[in-house]
Parts: structure tokens; sequence; C-alpha cells
């Protein structure tokens, strides 16, 4: 099951899987920050920057996590640029590991 609150972004994702072959996948518009319809039980939930537009992130991962299955998996990948080290002088790699991430994000 693919989740959004945006229903253009779930658009654009059904009409991407569709013309790659990808049939099985349910599309759900449902808003994070507020109270979840029941929407089954999961071994795994993925999310990419997701949280960080959250008001409470903490509470969105209860919720979450009321519907992972024991032993699920439950992982995000989230951008911080705030966590960037002091003093990257003598980091080059990844100063520019970190700028390549910026710029596609960026791009995105």
């Amino acid at each position: 099951m693919a989740i959004d609150r945006s229903e253009q972004a779930l658009a654009v994702a059904q009409a991407t899987d569709t013309d790659l072959g990808v049939a099985h996948i349910q599309y759900r518009a449902v808003d994070l920050s507020g109270d979840l319809p029941d929407l089954g039980r999961f071994d795994a939930i993925v999310g990419r920057r997701v949280l960080m537009y959250l008001p409470d992130a903490a509470k969105a991962l209860e919720r979450l996590a009321t519907m992972a299955n024991p032993n699920a998996v439950l992982a995000f990948q989230e951008h911080a640029r705030t966590a960037l080290p002091a003093g990257l002088g003598h980091l080059a790699l990844h100063r520019q590991l970190y700028n390549w991430n910026w710029s596609t994000v960026a791009a995105e």
C-alpha cells in the first residue's frame, strides 16, 4: 500500500507504476498528522522525507507502530541540514556527498 496526503502525488505514482507494469499496489490518501483510518497490519512501514513535514512526528510514529506486525520494520529516511558536523574542512568526501544530497533534494 502506498499512502500520501497528496492525491496528485498518488496519481503520479500510480501512473508511473502502471507504466512499469506494477499493478498490485493500493493507493490511499492519508494525512499522517491526523487520525489514521484502518489501513491494516504491515510487516514493513517505510517513509522518505515524511516525518520532517509533520507537526508531531513522534505521535505519527506511535500511530503507525500500532499497525506494525510483531518484528515489523519501521524505516524512515529524513534529511536534516542542522546535523552537519562543524569544521568539515578535513572531511572533503563528506562535504561532497552532503552537497550531492542537497543538490538532489533541491532538484526534486
